[in-house]
């Protein structure tokens, strides 16, 4: 199965979109003397960096003993916080799930540091996004979670994917541009007096 967001640029635009303002909001690094700093490379070499600190055979463990156990407890009583326990719990038994967003919020704390230490400000800018194409990338977030998560339960994307055909949610044409191959079901039709029949 392809992933419905076909490059990063459009699945940052997914993540950093503000639907109410109808803007992307695009981040960048400025120091005082004017220098712009690439955050897309120093996220990506945190990311490592953050990665190499949790083996254990680092020669720093601070990162492994006490950072991320502290990132871990903030993600559980935050999110619980935040969506209940049920949402909370729901998310974070995925493993894979869980672990990714514990370390990205590792690499948001040495994120912050680095910053700070390099008196480096941020400067955004509003890039506007026209309703139908938010509405374009609410359908496609929409079709992504429902496939990964499916695919994560083992269920078959093309049964899953000939549900949502069913459901409106997806199109033949989508599922067949994500290598898909839906087994069509009837839509129910209404009869007179509320009754369906296929």
């Amino acid at each position: 199965m392809e992933n419905p967001f076909k490059n990063l640029e459009d699945l940052l635009t997914m993540v950093m979109i503000d639907k109410e303002k109808g803007v992307k909001i695009e981040v960048s690094f400025q120091t005082d003397e004017g220098e712009v700093v690439d955050i897309r490379e120093t996220i990506t070499k945190l990311t490592e960096w953050t990665k190499d600190k949790m083996s254990p055979r680092a020669d720093d463990n601070t990162t492994r003993s006490q950072i991320f156990p502290l990132m871990s407890q903030a993600a559980g009583v935050g999110m619980t916080k935040l969506m209940g326990l049920a949402g909370a719990t729901g998310l974070l038994a995925d493993e894979g799930f869980r672990y990714s967003i514990v370390h990205m919020m590792t690499v948001g704390f040495y994120l912050l540091k680095f910053l700070q230490k390099n008196n480096i400000k941020l400067h955004t800018t509003e890039v506007p996004i026209s309703p139908e194409n938010i509405a374009a990338l609410e359908r496609q977030s929409k079709q992504a979670d429902m496939l990964t998560s499916a695919a994560r339960l083992g269920l078959s994307p093309d049964e899953v994917a000939s549900e949502m055909i069913r459901r409106g949610v997806l199109t033949e044409e989508e599922a067949r541009a994500y290598g898909l191959t839906p087994r069509l079901i009837p839509r129910e039709e209404k009869k007179p007096g509320g009754s369906s029949s296929n």
